[in-house]
């Protein structure tokens, strides 16, 4: 094709994601605040303002981004990296006249795997626990998967996915997390592959429950290099979807606990509006946290994860990666119209640190030799909903010295002009880094290219 136009009339501004594509010409990003960028082709990346990421791709960038940002790092707001990862996505093919689901590894015939549908029924439409069980039983026997045609599914039950089974979806399908658990699907730990889904929280699990996942990769301990288990184009809403649904209550979106799983594309996101408000307080749309990653060389390439009302990714497990950050911290604290002191804290500790609000990044004493590339953290602490100002006091928690970031920004989007986030970073000290970082009205951006400040992370390291 031709250029890729991302902006302009009936365009959006708030970014996106590209994988696998050839252009002949440029990819026009206008004023995409961020873009995540792979296994692409073309002749230039054109412009952008706070945080592009272009990872395996072949052409070049002409841009300047925006230049309010202090401190800006060479070539911002570009981030160049390579990944030797392998990650494509299965596709549904016709071959022959037979149709089969192609993965890196097999080419699988469709009558093999497991089908779900909505069949004559209307869509959103019940999946029993009944039915659930028969899915689980059939993986068990030797399906190969489970391809999900478009639709939204009531799941009363929870999936259980063994070891090397794949998930489809076709039309990005929505599983909706009713049962009383919450929890809509756990998985293997080793070659589980599950692509275009979305999770939605439920209204019968609990926030406070510490269980109420909306999926857990894996168990502690397990996951194997050559078999990583893979998430692409997965989606997860903790928000009401239509116009007489309670609040949804979840504790977090997806739990990883084997080792060497792989995430690309990941949007996670509690509601910052809905089908009912376009103002959501802080008790509506409960979900703590977005993201907890408890294995070991966890990669995670294009992550999104907004609005949460704990910390939004909390990272326990050694040698992690994410290239690609894009967070926003929940934009009201009120709830009954009354501002909240929020309790910040995580699953494995019982401290609990009372702030304004949390922070969107939080990186574990145990998560050492984490490295994180290309992040972007924002604030828009409107004065709607009896909301005073809001002060965050940093964008991430670093609470260990082996960690090393490259390319790391904090911006303040609109809202009350004194809002806004106090520093880019708290260490393991407590001391905030850089030391004046704030950012409100007058000072829109703050960047880090690297951290810690003499360290300089390729993109091969």
């Amino acid at each position: 094709m031709c250029d890729i136009n991302m902006f302009g009339l009936c365009g959006n501004t708030s970014g996106g994601f590209i994988s696998g594509m050839d252009i002949d010409g440029n990819i026009e990003l206008g004023s995409q605040q961020q873009f995540y960028i792979t296994g692409s082709n073309f002749n230039k990346i054109r412009s952008g303002r706070w945080n592009v990421v272009s990872n395996n791709n072949k052409g070049g960038y002409d841009g300047r981004g925006e230049r309010y940002v202090k401190d800006l790092w060479e070539d911002y707001p570009l981030t160049q990296t390579k990944s030797e990862a392998n990650l494509k996505a299965p596709k549904l093919v016709l071959e022959e006249n037979v149709w089969k689901v192609v993965t890196d590894k097999e080419r699988m015939l469709v009558d093999d795997f497991i089908v779900l549908s909505l069949g004559s029924n209307e869509s959103p439409t019940v999946v029993s626990e009944e039915l659930i069980q028969q899915i689980n039983e059939q993986l068990m026997d030797g399906a190969k998967g489970v391809i999900v045609e478009p639709g939204i599914y009531h799941l009363e039950g929870t999936l259980k996915v063994p070891d090397n089974k794949v998930f489809v979806g076709i039309g990005l399908p929505a599983f909706v997390c009713q049962c009383t658990s919450g929890r809509c699907m756990e998985t293997g730990s080793e070659g589980v592959h599950i692509q275009g889904i979305v999770f939605d929280a439920g209204v019968n699990g609990k926030s406070s429950d510490e269980s109420n996942i909306l999926l857990t990769i894996g168990s502690s301990g397990n996951g194997a290099l050559n078999n990583p288990s893979m998430l692409q184009d997965v989606y997860c809403r903790a928000t009401r979807s239509d116009s007489e649904q309670a609040t949804p209550q979840a504790f977090a979106c997806i739990e990883v606990k084997a080792d060497h799983t792989i995430g690309e594309n990941l949007w996670l996101w509690r509601g910052d509006h809905d089908i009912q408000s376009p103002l959501i307080p802080y008790d509506v749309n409960v979900c703590e946290h977005g993201l907890i990653v408890r294995g070991d060389n966890v990669k995670m390439f294009g992550l999104f994860v907004e609005h949460f009302n704990n910390y939004q990714t909390v990272w326990y497990g050694k040698n992690g990666e994410i290239r690609f950050y894009q967070s926003e911290m929940p934009y009201f604290l009120t709830a009954n119209g009354v501002q909240q002191v929020v309790d910040c804290t995580h699953p494995d500790t019982s401290e609990i640190i009372k702030l304004e609000v949390c922070a969107s990044l939080y990186i574990d004493k145990s998560a050492t030799g984490f490295k994180g590339e290309g992040i972007g953290i924002y604030n828009y602490f409107p004065n709607f909903l009896n909301q005073k100002t809001v002060r965050a006091k940093s964008a991430m928690v670093i609470n260990n010295e082996d960690v090393f970031l490259k390319h790391a920004l904090i911006i303040w989007l609109n809202g009350d002009p004194d809002s806004g986030i106090d520093s880019v970073l708290i260490d393991k000290d407590g001391k905030s880094y850089p030391e004046d970082s704030y950012i409100y009205q007058e000072m829109k951006g703050y960047a880090i290219p690297s951290y810690p400040p003499e360290h300089t992370l390729n993109s091969s390291d």
